[in-house]
């Protein structure tokens, strides 16, 4: 997971951050609520580690202007107060669990262990956190770019299914490689993956193998469109823009699945 942790204390900073090494996960760190506040909109995390006590916007302020904005993201509270009215505070405010401090490594774990599935089904978030840190933050050239992607994508598919049908391989395999370099770039792993085993099959001249696995091939197309729509629905200006407006996100495979 990619993981915001929000925490004013530079000690508890650093063992935070070594207990989320230890667990394979990934984290940035900012130092008061109005930072979280600003990542949670500018770039894509799993989760956020929210320390109630923080300078300029506390925790609970700022768990609350990440929820007015819409995003969904699920949120874990820290601090040192453990009691039942803490908790009830913490969860009025947007948050959805709630750990004491000092933390420990089976803590931490066992609350990281109660988090839903990642918000996206085919995006790398740490690969889409860099592409959007060199982006910017400009959402009109985010949808521009991704619309433009979803076109591309769209033309590589029916490409392909007209060339397997008339056994053109050199076709498959040029609409396979820019498929592939395109997804990598925004963390569309699995995606960019099977296009490159199309197309070294396309180099091959092994159609039939190709024909059999395009199943899987428009499954991880539908699934990358589908977040590309919750993506754009974040970073649009007003926050709820969509790439096609009353299409719903799993109605929006359709869109490049055909």
């Amino acid at each position: 997971m990619y993981i915001l942790l929000a925490e004013d204390n530079p000690i508890n900073q650093l063992v935070i951050q070594r207990m989320i090494g230890h667990m394979n996960h990934s984290v940035h760190t900012v130092s008061n609520g109005r930072e979280a506040v600003e990542e949670a909109s500018r770039n894509v995390y799993d989760l956020i580690l929210m320390d109630m006590m923080m300078p300029d916007m506390d925790g609970m302020q700022a768990a609350s202007a990440i929820r007015a904005s819409g995003n969904p993201i699920h949120m874990i509270a820290l601090t040192a107060n453990a009691t039942s009215h803490d908790r009830t505070r913490c969860l009025d405010a947007g948050m959805n669990d709630f750990l004491t401090k000092p933390l420990t490594l089976n803590d931490l774990r066992t609350t990281l262990g109660r988090v839903p599935g990642k918000d996206f089904i085919s995006l790398d978030a740490p690969t889409l956190h860099v592409f959007l840190s060199i982006i910017g933050d400009d959402p009109a050239f985010l949808q521009e770019l991704f619309q433009d992607f979803l076109t591309d994508a769209q033309s590589c598919r029916s490409d392909t299914h007209a060339a397997l049908a008339s056994g053109n391989a050199d076709t498959v395999r040029r609409a396979m490689h820019t498929l592939k370099a395109n997804g990598a770039i925004f963390g569309a792993q699995t995606l960019s993956r099977l296009c490159g085993r199309l197309e070294q099959l396309a180099e091959e001249d092994n159609l039939d193998t190709i024909s059999r696995e395009m199943s899987a091939f428009e499954d991880a197309l539908g699934d990358v469109s589908c977040d590309i729509e919750q993506l754009m629905s974040r970073h649009t200006q007003d926050g709820a823009q969509r790439l096609s407006p009353g299409v719903d996100a799993r109605q929006s495979q359709h869109i490049v699945a055909g």
